[in-house]
């Protein structure tokens, strides 16, 4: 009989570099560039062409969060 092994979890946190975090920056720069990342409307939809929201923190900050793939 052949032993189990003990699961691993696949999610592991990310160690990040200053190489990591300037692409990412360089990322999401291109994103709002190409209008790739948009803020919602007031009705919280979001414009056409736009796959990433972008999301305003309390503390002032901003992120980008996937909403949707483009399909072009």
């Amino acid at each position: 009989m052949k032993a189990r092994t003990k699961k691993v979890s696949r999610k592991r946190a990310a160690v990040s570099t200053p190489k990591d975090a300037a692409a990412s920056s360089r990322f999401e720069a291109d994103l709002i560039t190409r209008g790739e990342a948009a803020e919602l409307t007031p009705e919280g939809q979001l414009p056409q062409g736009a796959t990433h929201a972008i999301v305003k923190n309390p503390d002032g900050s901003r992120k980008l969060k996937r909403v949707r793939f483009s399909l072009t």
